[in-house]
């Protein structure tokens, strides 16, 4: 009788363990839609689970974003959303369990040009900047008055990773010449949209260093 009793009034105690197929895996999200991150757990006592953010380009720094509970909602997402996301599940028994979800932002291309007019004089190098922000990447071209330009000797084309999802399309243009002036236009397109910036090269002549004779 007296281990009967103990036998049914004992209560076992277990870890929190997130559920793998039940919970979030990395997702991608289109701008302006609503996703739900959910952390299925078990244990004994009932675990309590928090949500945290941490910056995609910022490891060391994290912060708790929503209430407690195993289904985190964020509304009308934005690609500023586009960051990790960590669930930690605690009931008091150790070790914690927790999961990270990984939420990608899609967007449509956004063009910027530093610079909309930009004067030179023949026969020098000149280089045009174009920042391009966008998920996924997809295509970033220069045009000259309307015809796409291809690497060459003439031109030298490339891209850099400003990281943030940014990045700048830089062309070189070499031994400038009076064919070489006129619009310019940065284009980036993906499967979400488009966006192009255009700016103006114009010829200025050289100004001459006055002499003087002693």
């Amino acid at each position: 009788m007296f281990f009967s009793l103990i036998s049914e009034t004992f209560t076992p105690f277990m870890p929190p363990k997130i559920i793998d197929h039940l919970s979030s895996s990395d997702i991608n999200v289109k701008e302006g839609e609503t996703v739900s991150l959910v952390c299925n757990v078990t244990g004994i006592p009932q675990p309590t689970v928090t949500w945290y953010r941490q910056r995609r380009h910022d490891s060391g720094v994290r912060e708790q974003v929503g209430p407690p509970g195993e289904v985190l909602i964020i509304h009308n997402v934005t690609r500023y959303c586009d960051d990790i996301y960590t669930c930690v599940a605690n009931n008091g028994v150790p070790p914690n369990s927790y999961r990270k979800v990984a939420v990608t932002v899609l967007f449509p291309p956004d063009v910027r040009l530093p610079i909309k007019r930009m004067g030179q004089v023949r026969g020098k190098e000149t280089i045009l900047d174009c920042m391009i922000t966008a998920v996924p990447l997809g295509i970033m071209v220069w045009k000259k008055d309307g015809r796409e330009l291809k690497k060459s000797w003439k031109y030298r084309i490339e891209p850099y990773d400003e990281s943030g999802n940014t990045y700048t399309l830089s062309i070189r243009i070499i031994d400038l010449d009076e064919n070489d002036f006129g619009e310019y236009t940065c284009v980036a397109a993906n499967v979400l949209g488009k966006d192009e910036e255009t700016m103006i090269l114009y010829g200025k002549h050289m100004v001459a260093e006055d002499s003087h004779i002693g």
